[in-house]
């Protein structure tokens, strides 16, 4: 078994690159959403802040978390279907003419939500998988439908518990 690796190591640094897959309504297989320019954790506290008034400055002497929680963001490139749907709140819908042709209700939900899952591929540093538990999308930015460069779709999912937990981190073995 090979040793892990630890600090300091100029092998521990990462270029990200991986795929993000998506289980909607925690149900079914995970689907590839396709290229995603950026993803992004980040975490908050809600703190409570004590300080003591004994000297002649007050001085922080006590910090208590009284709540976390998470952000992950998206930015999609591929326009699919379901992808739009994601970023349109809505449902797809299979059309009967022309054959594969769908048709999306926007706004029809105010969420959607499932686990996501990526999958660290970079070549440069350890690789990692990331399961997140909870996911609950929403547009985040405004949606470029005319524009001289790429369109891509930016979501921001709120992270819950589930099941007991935010999600897990694992190391890829080299």
């Amino acid at each position: 078994m090979a040793a892990l690796a630890s600090s300091p190591d100029t092998s521990l640094y990462v270029v990200g690159k991986g795929e993000v897959y998506f289980q909607k309504d925690f149900t079914g297989s995970f689907r590839h959403v396709g290229n995603v320019a950026e993803l992004e954790f980040e975490a908050e506290f809600a703190e409570l802040d004590h300080y003591s008034s004994m000297g002649g400055v007050k001085s922080l002497d006590q910090s208590t978390v009284l709540s976390v929680s998470a952000t992950l963001r998206m930015l999609m490139d591929e326009w699919s279907p379901d992808n739009v749907a994601m970023a349109f709140l809505g449902e797809v819908t299979e059309l009967a003419s022309p054959v594969g042709a769908t048709e999306i209700d926007i706004l029809s939900v105010t969420k959607i939500e499932g686990a996501v899952r990526y999958i660290g591929t970079n070549e440069i540093g350890p690789k990692f998988t990331f399961d997140f538990a909870s996911a609950a999308f929403r547009p985040s930015d405004a949606i470029a439908l005319i524009s001289d460069e790429y369109a891509q779709m930016e979501l921001t999912a709120k992270l819950a518990k589930r099941l007991g937990t935010f999600g897990t981190i694992t190391q890829l073995g080299a």
